[in-house]
């Protein structure tokens, strides 16, 4: 869905233009689930959005490498989840944790407490769900639990789901009067929460 390509563009905006409260370097760790993944991510991926961006090449001229790139006073960490040695000698002020369900739980807990200095550390753990109340799920059950909302011409609002697919015509289907929902409709749906917690979840 391009959750990681936002992430990737989000984490150098902020590392450039966001500072802690003291005016401390907006630091980040990236974690993705072993070191072979932080060599095509940041090598295949990253470093491909960044050599297409002038704005991000002038950010990233000072210090550019698989595992580690300085945006302005910051730096932001690219790491495995795999190897305890990774998760030492790194604080931050932001965790991203991307597939989280294919990363090693107590590895990532390690991370996690290297933001410990931080008053309101931000955090952002996104992945395909593997199993209940495990990983992801875990966090989206502690969330406000958003779902993409499309409102049809007819008036009906509803959550896009697998209800609203319509196998043997191949085509999308309001729930309510069975009309076609175009790809514009669904485009222009909105989030909406379905429940209250203390995160912002997406589902």
């Amino acid at each position: 869905i391009g959750f990681t390509t936002y992430q990737i563009l989000k984490s150098l905006h902020e590392a450039k233009n966001e500072q802690g409260p003291d005016g401390e370097a907006m630091d980040i760790i990236y974690v993705l689930p072993t070191a072979d993944d932080v060599k095509q991510f940041s090598g295949g991926k990253t470093n491909r959005i960044i050599d297409n961006n002038p704005c991000l090449q002038e950010w990233t001229k000072d210090k550019d490498s698989i595992e580690q790139k300085r945006v302005g006073r910051a730096t932001i960490y690219y790491r495995g989840s795999w190897t305890e040695r990774t998760a030492l000698m790194i604080s931050a002020r932001k965790l991203i944790v991307d597939e989280l369900d294919r990363c090693k739980p107590s590895i990532v807990e390690q991370y996690d407490s290297r933001l410990q200095h931080v008053k309101n550390p931000k955090k952002a753990f996104f992945s395909n769900p593997s199993l209940p109340e495990q990983g992801v799920h875990k966090y989206f059950l502690l969330s406000d639990q958003k779902k993409w909302h499309v409102t049809h011409p007819c008036g009906e609002q509803f959550v896009m789901d697998e209800s609203c697919i319509d196998y043997e015509q191949e085509i999308y289907k309001c729930p309510k009067c069975s009309g076609e929902i175009t790809d514009e409709e669904r485009r222009m749906g909105d989030w909406v929460a379905t429940s209250k917690g203390e995160w912002s979840g997406y589902w």
